[in-house]
């Protein structure tokens, strides 16, 4: 990260009245093979702790996630390369936050962290580091990548695909031979061309768009056109680490629906105290269970809406019906969004079904709504 400029060293003495200074420390995670469970590498994350719940302050405002940015690209994206015969190619960003332009952030515009433990100056209490890069934990940093990759494919020719944001399309000119298509959800990427070029040549032409910007590593997914492979392209973003991680794979009883039919949580299932232990847990399953209905999992969206209003003080109740919806994900986790070409007549024909409630929320009495939008044989968006 000091190779890479994301740091200026500072005196406490020498910052501004109105610089902010936020704690900061690394988080460690194990990386596990999808399909074995094993520990593929190890991975270390600075963090940057700004933002802290206070009680009586802000402690019971929770943000009720809707699960739907980046989620249209994606899927669509799949299902368009599949009709359209283009060969698609997944990009894995390196480092990618801290590659971008860090966007202005507070009142003057910069902020400050205390060097966290194993730093050079970790027991200095004089000295901050300026965060001149986007870091995990800046609101802003996923919006600076957007900001700067846009910036970089516009320049390169490349305009948003009608009014999907995360979206861009090149045509073919004599620079590159072939049409590309690139959608992006945060740092992960897909890139598609037509398949008239050799293998070899046409990932070449794919990755050169973010190798300039990001070194990104790109692998091919699907080289095969579209006589050569199954008339359905599947989508299934559910792997066995997500319940196993949580102790939900090994003889689990699993359930036929995410919640029981006919219940909702309620505010009155609250502890009078909460348990840092099992709040811990609950946040983690719930993030997990967000992860999915982001991806694929439109039918986990109800559950995952319910399970995000009680991340504040979960009890008992909350942790059950969360660990009914992993039970759920392991009996079902071989499931996915499946498209295919549905023939010329119904191809790219966009279906949308809507319906909501009146007054069904029994704690606040507000009515709740949902759609569900489907295009070449499977759903692309959806909310609940």
């Amino acid at each position: 990260m000091w190779k890479r400029n994301c740091f200026k060293v500072w005196k406490r003495s020498d910052l501004a009245a109105d610089d902010r200074v936020f704690t900061s420390r690394y988080v460690y995670k194990l990386k596990r093979d999808a399909i074995s469970g094993k520990v593929s590498r190890f991975k270390a994350r600075l963090i940057v702790q700004g933002f802290k719940m206070q009680q009586d302050v802000d402690y019971n405002d929770t943000f009720r996630h809707q699960p739907n940015t980046g989620q249209y690209s994606h899927s669509d994206h799949h299902l368009h390369f599949y009709c359209g015969d283009l060969e698609l190619h997944s990009v894995d960003f390196t480092q990618a936050f801290i590659q971008t332009d860090r966007l202005p952030e507070v009142v003057n515009g910069r902020f400050f962290v205390s060097p966290p433990p194993g730093s050079p100056h970790a027991n200095t209490s004089d000295i901050v580091y300026e965060v001149l890069r986007p870091l995990y934990g800046v609101p802003s940093s996923p919006h600076a990548l957007h900001k700067t990759l846009d910036c970089y494919f516009k320049s390169e020719g490349v305009t948003n695909a009608g009014l999907e944001e995360s979206v861009w399309r090149r045509p073919a000119d004599a620079k590159y031979a072939t049409d590309i298509i690139i959608s992006c959800h945060v740092d992960d990427s897909l890139i598609a061309c037509l398949l008239s070029l050799s293998c070899a040549n046409s990932n070449l032409l794919c990755s050169s768009a973010l190798l300039a910007l990001t070194r990104a590593q790109s692998h091919n997914i699907s080289a095969a056109s579209s006589s050569a492979i199954d008339p359905i392209v599947p989508l299934n973003s559910c792997k066995q680490p997500i319940p196993r991680t949580f102790d939900m794979w090994d003889e689990v009883h699993t359930v036929d629906t995410p919640m029981i039919p006919g219940t909702r949580l309620v505010k009155v299932d609250c502890p009078e105290t909460p348990s840092p232990t099992l709040q811990r847990r609950y946040r983690s399953i719930v993030g997990s269970i967000g992860y999915l209905v982001q991806m694929t999992r439109c039918d986990m969206a109800f559950a995952y809406g319910q399970l995000s209003l009680f991340l504040y003080n979960p009890g008992p109740v909350y942790m059950a019906a969360a660990e009914r919806a992993l039970a759920y994900v392991r009996g079902t986790h071989d499931q996915g969004l499946s498209y295919c070409d549905p023939g010329a007549e119904n191809r790219n024909v966009l279906t949308g079904w809507v319906d909501s409630n009146f007054a069904a929320d029994s704690d606040t009495r507000r009515s709740g709504t949902g759609y569900f939008m489907t295009l070449n044989g499977a759903p692309i968006s959806w909310r609940s």
